[in-house]
């Protein structure tokens, strides 16, 4: 303004630069399109003024954004942990009865978990009639389905564990794979007491920590386990078929979409309800023999096969099951036979404990990270599991899981034992509690709920391997004055180093070793998520401005070209002779060429006052005599009778 002026839009710009809306105002525009300021000048007006608009608005959010702590879950602490037995011990490629202690040749009388494959068998049928009973009975034959729970519980020695199941319809609405998996009995164990351990620690953490104190009062903590932490995965498809009692021809079973090969499929099966699925031929038995099992024929007779390799390549146990007599009518001299193929592997997954106030509010979770699933599978629709996501049957088989194990017949016959007291076995008491549906699509629901029995009994008895393995060594510890032994909780929220030490035996050299990363939730501050990231972004970019703008105004003795106060500049242009140039904008202005028009401040002559002069705003190409405004020279007189 004291030098060739400015557009009269960029009058009171110092003034307006704070508020966002005058980025789309007339005022800013007007100054854009003047004709009279260079390219170059322009487009720094348009950066510097659109930069500041944008920053004085978000600077006070910003700043909120920062100030305000998150409740979240922070560091504290992580060690590595060691398991007594190795991973063949614990994650074989063969189970076999050498993997069975001898006392499971009956189903346990109690409920408590113990190394056999049936242990806890309970849970399972427990699942199926909360399934049954979540649905009023005069609903079940509508919709032919049942809600189960999201998991079942199962124990360990010293921990709760979840079981997952699913059903994937995929492929064909009369073939339904199902998946089961649970954490292993002996991670899940050493995942729990490491998070007990740990809060034991809390009660000996000093004040110079800079933890605080007392962390016991807010140990809401989360305790994730990683390292060679697998767990098993079981998969199979069960379907349903009308077998002539004297047909010879050998029995084929349905082909495991998710694992087998397509390609090796050489047999057509052809369903209850008349629709034909690829099998695979076990020429071992005839379809003819299955139908005469041994067993009470009021019950559902389950009987193992060991499927032979490479044949069954990327599965490795069939399974027949006969319901009882009558309960789905058969042409004479036959019976409808539910032909099952099943798979299994140990796939790594993230676990996951919380304790609270010194004890566990909740079971051993898991979590499959995306990064552990890839799909050769062109036919699957399945969708991997993100980061965020905790769907633990989001995988892909063969390709997840990573170690493919094979099941034998011998081990698999401890799936399903007698169970004292009852006549019974194990599958016929859980499948009796399923959702019976009747009709045309009874035969396709029997074949998939006993599909998903059948993996979740493979998966729990999977989880028992290895149950007597437990935890090695001690905590880092330190003595007190009256002899007693306390964890080192200092140690262990620094997250300096290892709590528990490796042994020096000979036989622990190849001990699984685990990690487990324990996390403490309270309010903090952090840059983890964009927002405060954003925020200080803004912040910085704001002091560089200020700070760039305040060395200049030091150095040039300048701060502005641009009028400071809105009352200064209303008396400066009531003091300023009117114009001809603004006429008919007393009542606002409408044209945006107004505001391009070239504003200066000029020193004007007061003849009656000798050499005094005064300042008066021009506004366009004036060319009233008037000279330029000199730094540090009194002005204030006016023109007398004007």
């Amino acid at each position: 303004m004291l030098g060739k002026g400015l557009p009269l839009g960029a009058l009171a710009s110092g003034l307006q630069v704070s508020q966002i809306a005058y980025l789309w105002s007339m005022e800013f525009w007007g100054v854009i399109r003047s004709p009279r300021l260079p390219l170059r000048r322009k487009f720094t007006l348009l950066l510097l003024i659109t930069l500041c608009s944008v920053l004085a608005t978000l600077s006070g959010p910003s700043s909120a954004v920062l100030l305000v702590p998150r409740l979240d879950y922070w560091p504290a602490g992580k060690t590595d942990i060691w398991i007594n037995a190795t991973i063949d011990d614990l994650y074989p490629n063969r189970l076999d009865s050498t993997f069975v202690p001898d006392e499971c040749s009956l189903a346990p009388e109690l409920s408590l978990s113990n190394a056999c494959p049936s242990s806890e068998w309970e849970q399972i049928r427990e699942y199926f009639a909360l399934g049954r009973q979540n649905i009023p009975q005069v609903y079940q034959q509508t919709y032919n389905e049942a809600l189960y729970p999201n998991y079942l519980w199962l124990s360990g020695k010293n921990s709760q564990r979840q079981q997952y199941a699913a059903e994937d319809q995929i492929y064909d609405p009369h073939i339904v794979p199902q998946f089961a998996t649970t954490q292993m009995v002996a991670t899940a164990d050493a995942l729990t007491t490491t998070g007990g351990l740990w809060f034991l620690g809390l009660n000996n953490v000093s004040m110079r920590s800079g933890h605080g104190s007392p962390l016991s009062d807010q140990s809401d903590a989360l305790h994730t386990l990683g390292g060679e932490s697998y767990q098993g995965f079981s998969t199979g498809i069960c379907v349903s078929e009308i077998i002539d009692d004297n047909d010879t021809q050998p029995v084929a079973f349905p082909l495991l979409y998710d694992s087998n090969d397509p390609t090796i499929a050489n047999a057509n099966i052809t369903l209850v309800d008349g629709f034909s699925v690829p099998g695979i031929v076990y020429p071992e038995i005839s379809r003819g023999e299955i139908t005469t099992l041994s067993g009470n024929t009021s019950q559902y007779r389950l009987r193992w096969f060991e499927l032979p390799q490479p044949l069954f390549n990327g599965s490795s146990l069939g399974a027949v099951i006969l319901p009882p007599v009558n309960e789905f009518p058969a042409p004479n001299s036959s019976e409808m036979v539910v032909l099952c193929n099943l798979a299994a592997g140990w796939g790594t997954t993230m676990q996951h404990v919380h304790t609270s106030d010194g004890d566990d509010d909740s079971s051993v979770s898991s979590r499959v990270t995306a990064g552990n699933q890839e799909s050769n599978n062109v036919n699957s629709t399945v969708t991997p599991a993100t980061e965020d996501d905790n769907n633990i049957l989001s995988y892909y088989f063969p390709t997840y899981p990573q170690r493919p194990t094979n099941l034998t017949e011998d081990w698999a016959r401890h799936l399903n034992p007698p169970v004292p007291n009852t006549n019974s076995n194990v599958f016929d008491l859980i499948i009796r509690d399923r959702v019976v549906v009747t009709g045309p699509e009874g035969t396709v629901a029997f074949a998939a709920s006993a599909g998903r029995a059948l993996a979740l009994m493979i998966s729990n008895g999977m989880a028992r391997v290895g149950f007597n393995s437990t935890l090695q060594g001690l905590p880092r510890s330190l003595p007190s004055h009256d002899n007693s032994t306390w964890i080192d909780g200092d140690y262990w929220l620094s997250g300096k180093g290892n709590v528990f030490a490796k042994s020096e035996s000979p036989q622990s050299r190849d001990w699984i070793q685990l990690e487990v990363v324990s996390s403490l939730q309270g309010y903090a501050y952090n840059t983890r998520t964009i927002p405060p990231r954003l925020a200080i972004a803004v912040l910085t970019l704001y002091c560089i401005i200020a700070l760039g703008h305040t060395c200049y105004a030091g150095i040039t003795g300048i701060s502005a070209t641009c009028w400071d106060s809105i009352i200064e500049l209303a008396v400066l242009a009531i003091n300023s002779t009117p114009t001809t140039t603004l006429r008919n904008t007393c009542a606002g202005i409408k044209e945006l060429h107004i505001f391009q028009l070239p504003v200066r401040v000029l020193a004007m002559y007061d003849p009656q006052n000798g050499d005094g002069q005064h300042l008066e705003l021009v506004i366009g190409d004036d060319e009233r005599d008037g000279g330029a405004v000199k730094p540090n020279r009194k002005y204030g007189t006016i023109p007398q009778g004007s």
